[in-house]
C-alpha cells in the first residue's frame, strides 16, 4: 500500500476510491502540471496548500502512480459483488448492452456508475459507493469484449477496424441514448408496448436481426434502382 508523507503525516494512496470519488478525480487533466497538486490533494486527502509545496519531480512521480491506480486493469474481475452477479457478456440482453453503450457514449469518466450498474444489474445510485478497484476490471473486460463484437458487426454499424474503439460515439447527437432508442424501436416493430420484451432479447440475436433488416433494406433499394433503369 502506497502512502504520501508530508511533515511526518501519512496520507493514504492505495487507490481504493469509491466510483463517485474516482469520477471526481477524472476532471483533473494529468497532462497539465498545474493540476498536479489538486489531483494529489483530492486523491490522498492531503491539504492542497501542502501539496503545492511538494517538489515538481516528486509531484510527477505521484501523479504517475495515481494515473496507474485510476485504471486498475491488473486485478481479476469480481464475479459477485455486494450480492450482485456480473453479467455474462455473450448472453447479456440487448437492453443491458444498450445501457453500457449509453454510458460509454456519454463519457465513462462521468458515467462509470451507469456501466457498473448495468454489468452487475445493480442500483444506479448505490454503485457510486462501490470501490473502483473492485469494479474497473469488469468494465475493462467488457471493453475488450465489445471491441470484438463491433468488429463482428462492422457492416451493421458501418465502421472500419480502426474506428472500433470509438464506436460508442458513432450514433452522434447530444446523447447516445437517442440513437439506441431508435435501434430498440426497430426491434420492437415501432410499437411502444413491445419495447420491454424487445430489450430482453439476447445481444447477438438482436444484432443479427438488425443486420438482416439492414440487408433487406439494401436489397429493396437496389431493386428500386434497377426498376428505374
Amino acid at each position: 500500500m502506497y502512502k504520501l508523507t508530508i511533515d511526518k503525516t501519512e496520507f493514504d494512496l492505495s487507490g481504493d476510491w469509491t466510483i463517485e470519488r474516482w469520477m471526481g478525480l477524472q476532471k483533473w487533466d494529468v497532462s497539465l502540471d498545474f493540476n498536479w497538486p489538486r489531483l494529489i490533494s483530492e486523491s490522498t486527502g492531503a491539504p492542497l496548500e501542502d501539496c503545492v509545496l511538494i517538489p515538481y519531480e516528486t509531484q510527477h512521480v505521484g501523479v504517475a502512480l495515481i494515473s496507474s491506480l485510476l485504471t486498475p486493469e491488473w486485478r481479476t474481475p469480481k464475479r459477485r459483488l455486494h450480492g450482485h452477479k456480473l453479467v455474462e457478456f455473450n448472453t447479456m440482453s440487448i437492453g443491458t448492452f444498450i445501457d453500457c453503450e449509453t454510458a460509454l457514449g456519454r463519457d465513462l469518466k462521468k458515467w462509470m456508475h451507469m456501466i457498473v450498474a448495468a454489468l452487475y444489474n445493480a442500483d444506479l445510485e448505490k454503485t457510486k459507493t462501490w470501490s473502483i478497484q473492485d469494479t474497473y476490471p469488469a468494465v475493462s473486460n467488457y471493453l475488450n469484449w465489445r471491441d470484438g463484437l463491433y468488429k463482428s458487426y462492422a457492416s451493421l454499424f458501418e465502421i472500419e477496424d480502426s474506428e472500433v474503439e470509438g464506436a460508442e460515439n458513432e450514433s452522434g447527437g447530444p446523447d447516445a441514448a437517442y440513437a439506441w432508442y431508435d435501434f430498440l424501436m426497430v426491434l420492437a416493430d415501432e410499437k411502444f408496448l413491445n419495447i420491454e420484451k424487445a430489450s430482453e432479447r439476447g445481444v447477438y440475436e438482436a444484432l443479427n436481426y438488425m443486420a438482416w433488416v439492414k440487408d433487406q433494406a439494401k436489397k429493396r433499394e437496389l431493386e428500386a434502382k434497377r426498376l428505374k433503369i
